[in-house]
């Protein structure tokens, strides 16, 4: 796939993210935002069931089917996100690795800039997260992916082992 497949695919990805973020349901969520969101519950970065999240595509959403949904728009930072965070500093720090953060802790509002973490560091840590997490890394990468000058300055880490650093 070339780059503008990727940044075709990434755009789909924030439009599903975001319309959870704001507590609608989604329908045709791509299998591996599902697969994302079984995990992100299994390892409890989000509070409810997965199908609460967005319409699978064997249901149709009525408003019934929503009202058992349950309202999703709130998302509480978990406490493994919290430890995530305290375990990267306990490692990085001691190493004189500063001036980072880890996305989904600041910016968990849907109408914040998404990118406003990213300009105002040198490096964004992605590791196991949530939606806020997620949404915040797919705007990077889109704006890595365009050449956007507001992040230019900044890495991106993606952090995919558990307990290393």
């Amino acid at each position: 796939m070339n780059s503008a497949g990727v940044l075709e695919k990434v755009g789909e990805c924030i439009k599903v993210v975001e319309a959870i973020m704001r507590g609608e349901k989604p329908a045709n969520v791509p299998a591996a935002l599902q697969e994302i969101t079984v995990r992100m519950y299994a390892d409890f970065f989000i509070p409810e069931t997965p199908l609460s999240y967005y319409t699978a595509d064997h249901e149709t959403l009525t408003p019934e089917l929503e009202k058992a949904k349950g309202d999703t728009r709130i998302h509480p930072l978990s406490f493994q996100l919290f430890n995530t965070l305290d375990h990267i500093g306990r490692h990085a720090i001691p190493r004189g690795l500063t001036n980072w953060k880890v996305l989904g802790i600041e910016n968990r509002n849907i109408t914040n800039d998404p990118l406003a973490t990213a300009e105002s560091t040198a490096a964004v840590i992605l590791t196991r997260s949530d939606f806020a997490g997620l949404r915040e890394a797919l705007h990077v990468l889109r704006a890595k992916l365009q050449g956007n000058p507001r992040i230019d300055h900044t890495h991106l880490i993606i952090q995919s082992t558990q307990g290393d650093f």
